[in-house]
């Protein structure tokens, strides 16, 4: 009989609790519809008046509107 020893796992890297805290209340927070959670994110609601019809993007709309700020974002040490 030959022995076989068992494949080598790799160590997965430990994911910071801080890290791991913001993942979860980002996907907490990304499945809230403002007509059910008192909760939500409002797009464009600077004008300190929320009306509706206001955009209150959830799931995967709210993923592409944040991807899409963060790519027009300056950079650091770009300047604000």
């Amino acid at each position: 009989m030959i022995n076989v020893a068992p494949p080598m796992r790799r160590a997965t890297p430990a994911v910071p609790a801080d890290v791991e805290r913001d993942a979860e209340r980002y996907r907490w927070l990304r499945g809230q519809h403002w007509s059910k959670n008192g909760l939500c994110v409002v797009e464009n609601s600077r004008s300190g008046i929320i009306q509706l019809g206001a955009y209150c993007p959830s799931m995967e709309m709210l993923d592409n509107d944040i991807d899409a700020a963060m790519q027009a974002a300056p950079t650091e040490g770009e300047g604000s």
